[in-house]
């Protein structure tokens, strides 16, 4: 998925946010098939029946378990 200063990529192993200086960042999430976008700085990884939400600011990246959805 592209991002307004990167892009967003799902690999078996997790999620690799690529900035746009170069610089990436692996988020462990395996099995990510869908990027879904939900607002300015975030968007939503889907793996399986797990849905996580990702936060892509540079400086702030983290990815979170979405409620009601189990790992």
């Amino acid at each position: 998925m592209l991002l307004k200063d990167g892009a967003l990529l799902a690999t078996r192993h997790g999620v690799i946010l690529r900035h746009t200086d170069g610089t990436e960042i692996l988020l462990d999430a395996p099995g990510v098939d869908a990027f879904f976008a939900m607002g300015d700085g975030y968007v939503q990884a889907r793996a399986g029946g797990t849905m996580w939400a990702v936060r892509t600011d540079a400086g702030r990246e983290r990815i979170f378990l979405l409620p009601g959805v189990s790992p």
